[in-house]
């Protein structure tokens, strides 16, 4: 949206939802016309194009229209609650899942009882719950009940669109726009877990030998040298193997897996293998990747063993090939986005120092490959026969594994399974563990080890350390004098043409965006008044903000406040070398510390936060919206930049190199934050989108990061590079495709009057 309609809206203001006859009075604007999916659902495809007033037989050659394309489930609701700060509703992981969702994200709904819309985040009930709660966000920590939503009652009927988004078309001449709304919706599969176990349990006795291979991993790791044996942590520990084998070594290892199938596997194995008495002094449990700091505590293991090529089975088997393709995808972005969970789990219960063994499959794994494995089966001296065929699905970021043992012979007993998982190659497992802050990550051979290839990272022991050394090469790639954070770009909508800016946008120095940088911070600067005399940075990072911000405005007091002690400090430092330290203080801790006591008390006339509020959770965003305006002067000025959910559905990939890289759960869209704004007592007064800056953002970074990867680069300065022009590529695509966007927004505290125009 951004059209003036028929309610007088700014044109740099977001849409609002209208009914079908409001598009014809917006039909010969300058901006696209939007064409809402519910509306579509309401009123009938015929009548709003008809309120469009363009007769058939009119529409122009290579015309651009949108397309809504939508997804929808009809379910009735099952219980209305008020447990939460925002809106939410709640529905069956299954259901979730075959909707096309991932936890936090964006629902639009249409109550077919009561005709209430709204558009809401979508949070999982447990899988076979049947259920669809609607939380109606009346807990509010500041005024409770006022960002509750009316009109959802237990027994309603609603439509929930489990996504909406819009494409450019071109239209032929003389034809009808092409309005495509489809409905699929397919349940995912049940698979059969015990035929999965037992493919893997023969399979581990056939194609390795586990003592041979425990003994790999021991040398690989120095287990047992200086006297003192490790203590190891298995958290994919399967049927036992190679963890038993490690133990009768002398190794003192703990043994975990997701599946409870597994664990009764190897509990019954250690008992073959090391006998009763010793069995029980083990300790085998049953745990996701996600919960072992939990169960565990922290920093409580030297070395954490992550094998198997278990990683593609975070969210379990699933499907066969021919399931609906979004149910993948949505599948795949929700593994991404546990993986991330998952080794961040896994990063907490390592000691400093420590160090991660993790393999996975190796890059030449190729669409149809068909591998065939024998051998005999220990004990019984059975021929077994292994065909496993292997099919990747790259857009849906899946891999199926199709597996037939047979034991004993042409009539011997036969295992069949077929799982399709989450393709998890060596580049998506660098990313996981550079997300969850692992350093260097090296590739290792162990003995034994002749599937998987196999990659060791360490932890380190000074944390300190790395992020510094993490900070400086952003500086190198984004801009050299501390500035992380898009720029603007002249001759890309919607900001118009200005002489000062295109000229400052131009200016170029160390990092991809320092021209782009300059002219972001004029044009947000220059929506203060200027007699604003004391200002607040919500997210300071290291601070380079507010020394600019101090040297815009002479006269004027700034406060940073960061929850980041590294942030604060290289901010005194930085105000103290560029002469702004008498009128720059800094805070560590959140902006709503700041109300409480006499941390901070003064009122300010102006607040600035630049992509900082997007990294918090919807409530905790809702909790700062409110410090944020008590902190404000009445009439005060609050410019805002942040990232905001885009109209399209999220891919695999931007889950894991955008939304987990960034640590994106449940961002709002530009209806939702400016709703809350609001509510807030903030009233919007200019809203800008920014997406295609953020695109073309994103290009430069990638571009920077690609040079940045030269001859003079470490390795792992390498590692870093390449990683980041990774996940810079696929940021900047998706938000060329709408999967993410920015937006800057313009707010006065409420209590003046305001001029939209």
């Amino acid at each position: 949206g951004g059209f003036r309609g028929p309610t007088g809206t700014s044109r740099h203001h977001p849409a609002p939802f209208l009914p079908p006859q409001a598009y014809a009075q917006a039909a010969h604007s300058a901006m696209p016309v939007p064409l809402r999916f519910y509306d579509a659902v309401e009123n009938g495809i015929e009548d709003v194009v008809a309120a469009v007033g363009v007769p058939d037989d009119k529409w122009c050659h290579n015309a651009r229209i949108e397309v809504a394309v939508g997804k929808t489930h009809r379910v009735r609701i099952s219980e209305a609650v008020s447990d939460s700060a925002v809106p939410c509703v709640r529905l069956d992981e299954e259901w979730a899942l075959a909707s096309g969702f991932i936890p936090y994200q964006q629902v639009h709904i249409v109550s077919v009882t009561t005709g209430q819309r709204d558009v809401m985040n979508v949070e999982f009930a447990p899988a076979g719950s049947r259920e669809c709660k609607m939380c109606l966000g009346s807990v509010d920590p500041y005024q409770d009940n006022k960002v509750a939503r009316a009109g959802y009652n237990a027994g309603d009927v609603i439509i929930v669109m489990s996504y909406a988004y819009f494409r450019y078309q071109e239209v032929k001449a003389n034809a009808i726009p092409p309005i495509n709304i489809s409905f699929p919706f397919e349940q995912p599969i049940d698979t059969q877990e015990s035929s999965l176990a037992d493919t893997w349990d023969v399979a581990v006795k056939v194609l390795w030998d586990g003592k041979i291979l425990a003994q790999g991993l021991v040398d690989r790791f120095r287990m047992l040298s200086g006297g003192k044996s490790p203590k190891v942590l298995d958290c994919s520990c399967g049927a036992g193997f190679p963890g038993i084998e490690m133990v009768e070594l002398g190794v003192d290892v703990t043994m975990t897996d997701g599946s409870s199938v597994m664990v009764e596997q190897a509990k019954k194995r250690a008992a073959e293998v090391l006998g009763e008495a010793k069995a029980s002094t083990l300790t085998i449990r049953q745990a996701t990747w996600d919960q072992l700091p939990k169960l565990f505590g922290a920093e409580a293991f030297d070395i954490v063993i992550w094998r198997g090529n278990s990683l593609p089975y975070i969210v379990g088997s699933w499907t066969h090939p021919s399931m609906n393709s979004n149910v993948c995808s949505r599948k795949a972005a929700l593994g991404y986005h546990n993986l991330a969970a998952s080794a961040k789990g896994v990063y907490a219960v390592l000691k400093p120092g420590g160090q991660l063994y993790i393999d996975c499959i190796q890059e030449t794994a190729e669409e149809g490959a068909i591998v065939h494995k024998q051998g005999t089966f220990p004990g019984t001296g059975e021929d077994v026969k292994i065909e496993w065929q292997f099919t990747v699905d790259g857009a849906n970021h899946t891999r199926n594994w199709k597996s037939k043992t047979v034991v004993g012979g042409p009539d011997g007993r036969v295992i069949e399974s077929e799982t399709t998982g989450l393709l998890v190659r060596e580049r998506e497992v660098r990313s996981l563990l550079q997300y969850a802050g692992f350093g260097l990550v090296e590739r290792t051979n162990v003995n034994g080890e002749n599937a998987y290839q196999g990659l060791v990272a360490q932890k380190s022991a000074n944390p300190q350390g790395y992020y510094d050394r993490q900070i400086g090469r952003y500086k190198r790639v984004w801009n050299g004098n501390g500035k992380i954070c898009w720029g603007l770009f002249q001759g890309l909508s919607p900001v118009e043409p200005d002489s000062k800016l295109e000229k400052l946008s131009l200016e170029t120095g160390d990092g991809a965006l320092v021209g782009p940088n300059l002219a972001l911070f004029e044009y947000m600067t220059s929506k203060y008044p200027p007699g604003s005399d004391t200002i607040l940075d919500v997210g300071c990072g290291p601070g380079r903000s507010c020394i600019d911000i101090a040297k815009k405005f002479p006269n004027a007091r700034v406060t940073g406040v960061d929850p980041g002690n590294e942030n604060i400090v290289a901010g005194k430092a930085l105000a103290e070398a560029e002469g702004v330290a008498d009128r720059c203080k800094f805070i560590c801790g959140l902006v709503e510390d700041t109300t409480k006591g006499d941390l901070d008390t003064t009122q300010y006339s102006a607040v600035w936060s630049e992509a900082a509020l997007c990294h918090a959770m919807p409530h905790q965003r809702i909790v700062a919206l409110h410090a944020i305006a008590e902190k404000m002067q009445t009439g005060g000025v609050f410019v805002l930049n942040d990232a905001i959910a885009g109209p399209s559905l999220v891919s695999p990939a931007t889950q894991l190199h955008t939304m987990e890289r960034l640590s994106y759960k449940g961002i709002w869209n530009a209806r939702q934050y400016t709703e809350f704004l609001e509510h807030c007592g903030l009233h919007v007064v200019e809203f800008v989108d920014l997406t295609a800056h953020q695109a073309k953002s994103y290009a430069a970074l990638a571009e920077g990061a690609r040079k940045a990867a030269d001859a003079s680069a470490t390795e792992e300065e390498r590692q870093v590079y390449d990683g980041l022009y990774r996940d810079y590529t696929v940021s900047s695509a998706a938000a060329a495709n709408g999967e993410v966007g920015w937006a800057l927004f313009v707010c006065r505290k409420a209590g003046i009057v305001v001029d939209h125009n």
